[in-house]
């Protein structure tokens, strides 16, 4: 007959939005407090003590889907390297080159030098606490 399906015959276009992600395991919690949000904006993933978000940000997407690969938010263990040896440094413990967010490294100093600080925390952001700089201080008698 010549006509468009359409209910009111014009074409419309209408912003995509994406569903709020579920949680996942070491999720704690997906911002904004919404069930869904427009096209272009993003959902912060924040993770669990010890963990980080593999995606802090996930943007919604035209199609409706998340920018993440599988769409679902993940929170992995954070790990930190093993600091190097500084001047007066003895060693550092353990041998391993990495720990995991909330182990700690235990730092030895040369003779005559006490550490400033005797035990590195691993942070979730993969830094180490009280790293700054390790700093030495002669021994005094």
């Amino acid at each position: 007959d010549g006509t468009v399906s359409s209910l009111d015959q014009s074409p419309k276009c209408i912003l995509g939005t994406c569903p709020k992600p579920k949680l996942t395991e070491n999720v704690e919690s997906i911002s904004p407090d919404s069930e869904k949000v427009n096209a272009g904006e993003k959902f912060a993933v924040k993770s669990k003590s010890n963990f980080v978000p593999e995606h802090s940000e996930l943007v919604c997407q035209t199609d409706g889907t998340v920018s993440s690969l599988d769409q679902s938010p993940k929170c992995i263990l954070g790990t930190c390297p093993k600091p190097k040896l500084t001047e007066n440094v003895e060693s550092i413990s353990p041998d391993s080159e990495k720990v995991n967010a909330g182990e700690k490294f235990a730092v030895k100093s040369k003779s005559n030098f006490v550490p400033e600080h005797s035990e590195l925390v691993c942070q979730t952001d993969g830094t180490v606490s009280s790293l700054v700089q390790i700093l030495f201080r002669s021994r005094t008698f």
